[in-house]
């Protein structure tokens, strides 16, 4: 699906609802992936290092996401107020019936 398509199925609130959540839980998709492709990534770097490097680990190659921690929380309303801009930035349209 193409940023247009989405935009154009996905109201605003429901889009501030996702990156609400992908902010707490890291990018969609599962912790399992991360660490299968930090595992090949860790093999890989060990096989073609040289002898007087340092061997990596899982741990080099597996991204961290911050849980939000850190971060200002923002109120329900300046979370869709983003999204909301977000929508405008990227060609989509807002709904401004009321509760959207």
């Amino acid at each position: 699906m193409t940023v247009e398509e989405l935009l154009s199925r996905m109201g605003s609130r429901e889009l501030a609802e996702w990156m609400a959540f992908e902010r707490l839980e890291g990018p969609l998709g599962t912790r399992h992936a991360d660490q299968l492709a930090a595992m090949q990534m860790a093999q890989q770097h060990n096989i073609h290092r040289s002898k007087s490097a340092k061997a990596a680990t899982v741990e080099t190659y597996l991204p961290t996401w911050d849980h939000g921690e850190g971060r200002k929380v923002q109120s329900p309303e300046e979370m869709l107020a983003n999204a909301k801009a977000w929508t405008k930035v990227m060609g989509g349209t807002v709904n401004t019936k009321k509760g959207a």
